[in-house]
């Protein structure tokens, strides 16, 4: 009897986080190579096309796969000035994502066969935005 045993692959990850957490498994592979500012979510080698007249075991639509998480903490100040007796001045302060917390958009789940079987869209399982950064307004009003 005989036994095998095969290492996996190391994945390509942010260097600054991990060398912090050299142990954690880390969901999004950033890909250097690109040459874009994009994040890898999932792997999209793992998707071909089925053959002709053949059902894929994979919808049409993917929207199953776990996205990034959001953390949005919005915060707000009001102070409010009586001028006389009919006439109120209200300051207001409103932050939104007030931490400024990176907050990642979906990954593209558009699967595009390409000639040979495999995808074909370069998109396919990579974040290329995020949504609005900290966003702080100041207000006056009048109440009468």
């Amino acid at each position: 009897m005989s036994v095998a045993a095969q290492t996996p692959e190391p994945r390509v990850q942010p260097v600054a986080l991990h060398q912090s957490l050299p142990d954690a498994n880390w969901p999004g592979v950033l890909n250097a190579t690109a040459g874009n500012n994009s994040i890898l979510w999932f792997d999209p080698t793992a998707f071909i096309n089925p053959a002709l007249y053949v059902f894929g075991n994979t919808p049409r639509s993917i929207g199953g796969v776990r996205q990034p998480a959001a953390i949005i903490i919005n915060a707000s100040l009001f102070k409010t000035f009586r001028l006389n007796e009919s006439l109120r001045l209200q300051f207001r302060g409103e932050a939104f994502n007030a931490p400024n917390h990176t907050n990642l958009a979906a990954a593209s789940g558009s699967f595009t066969a390409g000639a040979n079987g495999l995808n074909a869209n370069d998109g396919f399982g990579r974040i290329t935005s995020a949504r609005d950064p900290r966003r702080v307004q100041l207000a006056l009003k009048l109440i009468f």
